[in-house]
Parts: C-alpha cells; structure tokens; sequence
C-alpha cells in the first residue's frame, strides 16, 4: 500500500468504527418503542449514516463492507417507508447485520491477508419476507485491499461530515503532544528558577546602594577627602549601581510577566489536550446496554437496564480499560444474581429484573455503581466455595466474616457454581475487574445482602496522564504514590510499636496493622529502624498496613510517564515522572508492594526431608496433533506432568492402567474424535469405579446449549469451547478443580 492508501483506509476504519457504534445505539432506542415522529427521525438517520457507510467503503475498495451496508439501508429503508410493520421487526438479524460490518471493518485492517476472488465468507443477511425482516445466509467476497482506481458511488447530494465539526485524531498523537506540552512547562519552571535568582541579584544591588559600606577606599592621588567614588567610566559608583537596580528591576519585571503569561499558556495547553482525550461515558453505555439486551436474551430474565451520568466526560484508555470489568459485572448481575422471573414471583419481587448503572463525578475520580436487586451472595454459599475450592480450611471458614468472604469473590477461581456455563463458573470475572480496577489505580467495594442484591462501588481516575501523588523519599530516592491508596500518613515514635506474631505492628482503632520498611520490601536495603521517629504512610487495601518511608515531601499532581522497552514490566513500579522541580521519581505500585508484603508475613514452612511433591497428572486426549501439542505444552509449561492420548479408547486404557500406581488428576478431551468420541469417553469414566472421581474437562468446537447440556448430562465437570479459548481461562479452570 501506499502511504495515501494507509491513510486512507485509517480514516475509513475510524470513520466506520463510528457507524457501527450509531448503528447498535439507534437499534436498541427502536426496540424499546419511540413515538413515530421521533421514530422517523431517527430511522432517516440511520439510513443516512448507512448510505455514507456505502459510499465511504466503495471509495475505499471494501467491496464487503459495501454489500452488507447496502442490506442495512436496504432495510432500514423499508422500515422508513412503511413496508414493515414496526411490530413485525425482529431486531436480532439486524444486530447480527451490524456486528456482521464491524467484523469486515476490523477485516479490513489485516494488511497481510489475502483472499482471492473466489474466496467467500458468510455474512449475516437482512431480506424483507412477507412485511417482516428475518435473517438469511449468503456469501459475500472479504477484500481486504484498496482499489487502485475505485469509482466512487453517487452520493445524491448527501450532506457530508464537515472537517471544521471534527478531526479524527489517535490517541498516540494527543499523547506525544501532551509530552511536549510537558516538556515546554518543565522548562517553564526551570525559568522560574533563574527568575529566584535574578530577584535575589536585585535585592543585593538595593542593599549595596542602603550600606554605608558603599565608598571605594580613595587613592592617595585625590584631591579632596569628600570627592565620591568614581568609576573608571568616569560615572559615580553610586550612580552606577543606581542605573544597575533600575535595569536589573525593569528586567526582573518583564521576566515576571512573561514567566506568568507562558505558566498560563502552557497550563491551558495541557489542559485542553487533556480535554480532547475525554469523551462522553454514552458511547460504553451503548455497548452495555447491547450486551444487557443479549445476557436477558440468553438467560431467559426480562431486565429493566438504567443508566446514569452517561454524558459524563473520562479519558477514552479510562473508558477502554473500564469495558470488560463493566461487562463482567453486568454478566454476574444477570447470570448470578437476578433470579429467574418464577422465582422473583415466588419472593414477592417483579418478574422483571433490575440492573443499575449510576457514574459521577467527585474531585478528580470517577465514582462507578452497579448494583441489581437479585438475589445477593449468601454467606454459607461463599464459605462452602471457598472451602472446596482451597481458599479456607473447614475451621478457618468457620470464623471468617461475611465481608471478609465477600472478599474472597475476587479471588482467581473463585466460584459458587459446581459446573461451568457460557456465562460463569470458571471463576474468573471478579478477578479480571479486581485486576483492572488496580491497574487503573483504582479501588472496588462489594457489597450484598441476600434477597435483596448487590453492589459493586468502583472509583478510578478520570484520567491516567495525571494523578495525584504523595511524594516521598526512601533512601534517598524520591517516590511517587497514588494519593488514593493512602489513607493517613502518621510520625510516630519506634517505641510505640507493638509485636505482632513477632513482627512489628501498629496498635490502631481498628486494630493492629503490619508495619513494613518500604525500602526493605523494594529490595533497597536497610530495615525497620528501633528508634526515633517514624514516618509511616496508612494503605488501604483488602489487606490495610503501614509502610515506614523516611521522609514526605508534600503532594502534587504527576504527569504518568509508562517505563519503555526493554523495562515494560518492573515489579513494584508503574511508570516514571518529573516533579515540579524537574527532579524525577519512580511512581510506586502499590498493589505490587502489597503482594510484596505477603512473602514476608507468611511464615515458612518447610516439607520434611523424605517428602517428594509430584506435580499433577493430566491426560489431554485429541486426536488433532496440533490441538494436543499446544495444549501439552501450556500445561508443562504451567507445572503439570502431562501425557497425551489420540483417541477415547487409548484414553481410557492409559487411564485404567494408570489407575492403582499413578492415577490421573484430571483429563482433558476433545468432543469429536474417531473410534471412542468425548462423550463416550465421559460416560465410560463415571461407570467405571476406578475412574468414577477423576474431573473431565470437555474441549469442543460444538457451543449450542443442546450440546453443552449433553456435556454436563454424561458428567463433565468443565466445558471450554474452541472459539471462545484462552489460555488464562483453560488454566483458571484447571486450577478451580485440582489446583
């Protein structure tokens, strides 16, 4: 490609990406009824946008693109005229239309594929039958390269998108600019100091001319004991100095205006790059609401989805970063927590479910809530997962509170369902939003009442480019922390600590904390000092604690600079910055520094000498030799001891034999193989008394629920589906049954 063409299928994929979104949006309103003014309004619009969708993919030489867009106006245009009835309009080909373009936009944007012309896809459809809109198949050529000389198709004057209304620009270039506008404000301050220096030059001239000590001692060649010090230029020394001050003032002034002017300037500068990051919530809400429409379709549970403070404006990574933990408490409300509607009757509830999503503003954060009026998590339900799954012995979980269990749901592997579903069971949603919401510097509260529902309470910053930051020093490097993970910061004498399971506490109101030197945790050297003054910064957390820095230098907001390569990942860091003064300082990660704790808290336990820990077996049975290999050495590579079978009958053969010497810890099977296929292969092993407890997981291309029913039917334990795998959810699964 040329760089004209790269330009321009960007800007076409830019363009498109926002169809799409326009697109789901205008649906979802249509389908929950709109007045028939309005109703028009709206559907002229999406056939506008639908028609420049088409005009714009012909121009680019997407010939896919083009032909599903054409079906799309095509049938928004029958609903615009008439022809369909607006009750006779089944609205789930028309989102299959639509996730249909958004899969030949992203098509588009591998370079190196190359499809032939005889090469086909199928792509969903939209065909108007008997006045109602239902969905079909047919094949449509993916080309994934430019025309060389495409003829553009007439617009008919269709109005355009004004290039004075909106300029599409990456986020990358608003970063760089950002750096700059950094840069320009670092130098700034630099001026500031020498603007201190001037000012103190001006007040030793004016002292000099105040002194008496001002005389030059005379030479013995003067004529007149009261004559004045006269320079070599002839001018009194006095004069001089006078001429001096009123030079170094009338610079000193003009500085200090220019220094304040380029302050406001480059301040406004970064404030309005900032402001060109942030977009409006709406367009997440958007995707949550599609994927609440199709959660209530899959379940079965109408759900009544509100939304607040979607025209709230957050930097668009924030948003990004925020979709997937949204998607999976969404999912969890849905799956989890909103019964189905015989039994919200049966309780006296609404057969329709309620899911709400409230986002605010407060300070410099942004303040998510998303709750449902479900059924909530029961304590004895956590405390029973929690026991089968190794979290808790059976003793301990007898004493655990109910918000310490809570807390546990954000555990990797952590599930209250005894089987795996498209939507739960594998233990790894709250994880995943716990994971990200750190990631963002953020926290996340839970909190459930049984029968009534739960809440989830997340804040995160409105933007990462800056945070605030308390600035401190460890042995003698400076370090920034995120001022949300610090709760107090206290000076303390050494002697007021207390022991603590032989290690050094805090005795506080809310009980004793840990205390930990954080140059000792970051491996810097040195540890808790005995005596003297303590300065010790209070972090909140699941696990709170006091961490012992030597000095605090104030806080201030930080511009986040991300460690480049080679240093991507630096443990117990998360980027890099330059304070006011121009010094620069490491940013802490605090949720790194927590883990860090933990090596140190836990006590060690040795095995005894003679004792040898086998790592697990794992049968992995597939009769494709690829599928096999790749998932021998996931698990090797993870610590399992690993052996591969082609078939069911080799499997279970290999497993009875194995069976009174080194049994199998689990088994992994393909659904569609020769000779004995994993169905079979299940049902053999649970008639069988040897094998009867050993965990099946079944992997298959086969995702319909009648399959997965059958699945669960012969006694698998797990369901991966092929389309759907990852290895972070195979080895979460794995983990949840033998650890």
């Amino acid at each position: 490609m040329t760089d004209f063409q790269d330009h321009l299928m960007a800007t076409f994929r830019e363009e498109a990406g926002g169809y799409v979104e326009d697109f789901i949006a205008g649906l979802l309103s249509l389908e929950q009824g709109l007045e028939p003014s309005v109703r028009r309004e709206l559907l002229d619009e999406l056939y506008r946008k639908a028609h420049s969708l088409k005009g714009a993919a012909q121009v680019s030489g997407q010939l896919a693109t083009r032909d599903l867009a054409h079906q799309l106006e095509s049938a928004i245009d029958a609903m615009r005229r008439g022809d369909v009835a607006p009750d006779a309009i089944e609205f789930d080909p028309l989102y299959g239309l639509v996730d249909a373009i958004g899969r030949s936009v992203k098509a588009s944007a591998l370079q190196t594929v190359e499809v032939d012309a005889g090469q086909g896809a199928t792509q969903t459809s939209v065909q108007l039958i008997g006045g109602g809109i239902r969905e079909t198949q047919t094949t449509v050529t993916v080309d994934t390269s430019v025309a060389e000389s495409p003829t553009p198709e007439p617009q008919h004057n269709e109005p355009q998108r004004s290039s004075a209304e909106s300029v599409r620009v990456t986020t990358l270039k608003l970063d760089a600019l950002f750096d700059s506008a950094q840069e320009l404000l670092l130098n700034v301050r630099r001026t500031d100091h020498w603007l201190i220096t001037l000012e103190a030059l001006h007040r030793t001239i004016r002292d000099w001319q105040r002194s008496e000590a001002l005389a030059l001692p005379f030479s013995t060649s003067q004529k007149t004991a009261n004559a004045a010090p006269v320079a070599l230029t002839g001018m009194p020394v006095a004069a001089q100095l006078a001429l001096l001050e009123q030079q170094v003032a009338t610079i000193l002034s003009t500085i200090t205006q220019d220094t304040n002017t380029l302050h406001r300037t480059v301040g406004n500068l970064q404030t309005r790059v900032m402001e060109t990051r942030m977009q409006p919530a709406e367009t997440l809400v958007t995707l949550l609401k599609r994927a609440v429409r199709d959660l209530s379709a899959q379940t079965g549970k109408p759900i009544d989805f509100s939304v607040q403070g979607e025209m709230i404006e957050v930097d668009r990574y924030v948003l990004d970063a925020l979709r997937d933990p949204l998607i999976q408490i969404l999912r969890n409300a849905v799956d989890h927590g909103i019964e189905s509607p015989e039994q919200r009757q049966n309780s006296g509830k609404s057969p329709i479910g309620s899911v709400a999503l409230r986002l605010s503003i407060t300070g410099n954060y942004l303040r998510v809530e998303a709750s449902d009026d479900g059924a909530g998590m029961v304590a004895d339900d956590l405390r029973s997962a929690a026991v089968r799954q190794g979290l808790l012995g059976a003793d301990e979980a007898q004493h655990v509170s109910t918000q310490q269990l809570v807390a546990l749901t954000t555990a990797a592997g952590f599930s209250t369902r005894t089987q795996v579903s498209d939507l739960s069971g594998r233990g790894m949603g709250l994880n995943i939003v716990q994971h990200q919401i750190e990631n963002l510097h953020g926290t996340l509260d839970i909190h459930t009442t049984p029968g009534v529902g739960t809440r989830l309470l997340m804040q995160v910053p409105i933007t990462l480019l800056t945070i605030n930051a308390l600035i401190t020093v460890v042995r003698g490097q400076t370090m920034a922390i995120p001022l949300t993970t610090v709760s107090r910061v206290l000076r303390i004498d050494a002697a007021q600590l207390i022991n603590l399971n032989g290690r050094p506490a805090l005795a506080t109101a809310e009980g004793p904390l840990p205390v930990f030197a954080l140059a000792h945790l970051l491996e810097m050297g040195g540890k808790l000092p005995e005596r003297g003054t303590l300065v010790l910064l209070l972090v909140g957390g699941s696990r709170p604690l006091a961490l012992q820095v030597d000095a605090v230098e104030g806080e201030q907001p930080v511009v986040v600079r991300q460690f480049g390569y080679p240093l991507r990942r630096v443990r117990n860091l998360s980027g890099a910055t330059l304070l006011d003064d121009g010094k620069p300082a490491v940013i802490l990660n605090v949720t790194d520094v927590l883990k860090s704790t933990e090596r140190h808290t836990m006590p060690m336990q040795l095995a005894p000498p003679t004792m040898i820990v086998k790592p697990p077996r794992i049968l992995v049975v597939d009769d494709s030799i690829t599928t096999r290999t790749l998932e021998k050495q996931i698990l090797e590579h993870m610590g399992y001891n690993v052996a591969t079978a082609v078939n069911g009958r080799e499997a279970l053969e290999l497993a009875r034999k194995a069976a009174t010497s080194a049994p199998f810890d689990l088994l992994i099977s393909d659904m569609m193989m020769p000779i004995m296929n994993g169905l079979q292969l299940t049902e053999a092993i649970r008639a069988d008394p040897l094998l009867e407890h050993l965990p099946v997981v079944l992997v298959t291309s086969m995702s319909s629920p009648a399959d997965r029913q059958r699945g669960m039917e012969v006694g698998a334990d797990a369901y991966v589906v092929k389309s759907e795998f990852d290895q972070e959810q195979l080895i979460a699964t794995i983990q949840r049954l033998i650890g």
